[in-house]
């Protein structure tokens, strides 16, 4: 308490943030809510691990005694039949509203724990009135802020009764600012993984939050290394699979519909049932709360794809150039006799595919290559393709990603991804110990990849989810490829 935490190292930061998580995400499996996580409450061993303390607060619920799976509530008169009385400032918008109570009060509160520690703020709520305070002064007054964390003063106390009212408003709405993890100094996959999860913790609907355990398997605690597996794995499953009758690939807009179908909810998994009229109602209800969560979440994702769909625009010209030469390699290998046979299926391609557009559309197709032909050399016949071999779509994207770090690039090629880092492959060992130059190379690789393309993670872990796999099966068939 009182430190100045946005001092410390970035992977300091994010290693007390994953400490805290697994904290809670073990209180919580053994039936307790905390109620009370805060940075008081938050201790640093000499060993240099982080610490939950203070349960006293904690309540035990009685569900979980009884084995049973639903959430169980308690409500702030728990507390006032011992006599303890609670302070409410601050506190999630279930609490201030005297509402039911949930394991989800301790999520909301995890989640201002940690936009403390991965920017030094003391809440995400507070933000404009830390701004003014820095500008000297705002619209409520020179006294209205609430000073960082890190300065040692105290604000008068008229002034911080009224910061409070508005900052306990600003809770219930659900109004708050993540801008401080833009100047947080961050690796650039945690700033992109924290917006989105520090989004979902702090929605004032407890039941929209995820679990403290969701929350620690979330990418933002995720290594370059774990990242890179995540990416790797999603690609070798086929998760943006060929379509399942022609084998063709997905066009760039079925991309997009592909990964908005992850979180696409549906009637059927809703349970409405005509059990009664109010049952349906109830249910009713559910089902629209559901729905509007699911397709929030669906527009989310389906930005990061989309802007990730013009990937190659982001990769150095050292890498593109790498897989050039190596296709261009591939074309003349395959002979004179192969060659004549691409041009020829490239000429019959474009008829076939003009033809069926413009049968469709009235319009003539614009010469291209045509989508899902399995020779590169076709694509290098018509003259439509830029020699790399990959296409700017995601199902390429994940290709690349794996085939540059299954092979690494050359001396001068990691060097170009170091410069590419900037301030963050400073911390990069050339060779750490005991790890070959070939390992150290992965490192780079690793690095790089979330560093250019930090939200691509997050796409790996929503593809790799049971809806992702279902999501992908429903264009693929049963067998990806």
């Amino acid at each position: 308490p009182g430190g100045d935490v946005a001092n410390l190292p970035p992977a300091e930061r994010v290693a007390a943030a994953e400490a805290l998580t697994a904290a809670v995400a073990d209180v919580h499996a053994a039936g307790v809510t905390h109620n009370d996580i805060k940075p008081d409450n938050c201790l640093r061993a000499a060993s240099g691990e982080f610490k939950l303390a203070d349960l006293g607060l904690g309540v035990r619920l009685k569900t979980h005694e009884r084995g049973e799976e639903k959430d169980a509530m308690y409500s702030m008169t728990t507390f006032a039949g011992y006599g303890v009385n609670v302070q409410l400032q601050g506190r999630p918008p279930e609490v201030l509203m005297n509402q039911n109570l949930t394991a989800a009060v301790d999520v909301w509160s995890l989640g201002n724990l940690m936009y403390a520690a991965f920017t030094g703020a003391a809440s995400p709520f507070r933000d404009e009135e830390n701004a003014a305070a820095k500008n000297g002064g705002g619209k409520h007054g020179k006294h209205s802020s609430t000073l960082p964390l890190s300065s040692g003063k105290k604000a008068p106390p008229e002034a911080a009764g009224i910061a409070g009212l508005y900052e306990n408003q600003r809770i219930i709405r659900g109004t708050f600012s993540l801008r401080a993890l833009e100047t947080s100094k961050l690796p650039r996959h945690v700033v992109a993984a924290a917006r989105v999860v520090l989004s979902d913790m702090l929605q004032p609907n407890p039941e929209d939050r995820p679990s403290a355990e969701e929350v620690l398997q979330h990418p933002v605690f995720w290594t370059p290394e774990k990242a890179v597996e995540k990416i790797r794995e999603a690609n070798d499953e086929k998760l943006i699979p060929l379509k399942d009758r022609s084998g063709a690939a997905l066009t760039p807009a079925e991309e997009l519909r592909l990964v908005a179908d992850v979180f696409g909810g549906d009637g059927e998994k809703n349970g409405v049932s005509g059990n009664g009229a109010r049952k349906k109602s109830a249910s009713s209800r559910d089902a629209s709360r559901n729905d509007s969560r699911a397709n929030s979440k669906s527009a989310r994702l389906e930005s990061v794809a989309a802007r990730l769909q013009n990937w190659k625009e982001l990769v150095i010209p050292e890498l593109l150039e790498r897989v050039t030469k190596y296709n261009i390699k591939k074309q003349y290998a395959a002979g004179a006799d192969q060659l004549r046979m691409a041009k020829e299926e490239a000429a019959a391609a474009t008829r076939v595919a003009a033809a069926a557009e413009a049968e469709e559309s009235g319009a003539p197709r614009r010469k291209g290559r045509k989508r899902g032909s399995l020779s590169l050399r076709a694509a290098a016949a018509r003259g439509d393709w830029d020699g790399t071999g990959y296409e700017p779509t995601l199902r390429d994207l994940f290709r690349f990603v794996r085939n540059v770090h299954e092979h690494p690039g050359l001396q001068a090629e990691r060097f170009a991804m170091i410069r590419a880092l900037g301030a963050a492959g400073a911390h990069l060992p050339k060779f750490p110990e005991g790890e070959d130059r070939w390992g150290a190379a992965r490192r780079v690789v690793e690095a790089y990849v979330v560093h250019v393309f930090p939200e691509l993670p997050l796409l790996a872990q929503a593809l790799l989810t049971k809806e992702g796999r279902e999501a992908a099966q429903k264009v693929g068939g049963a067998r990806l490829r």
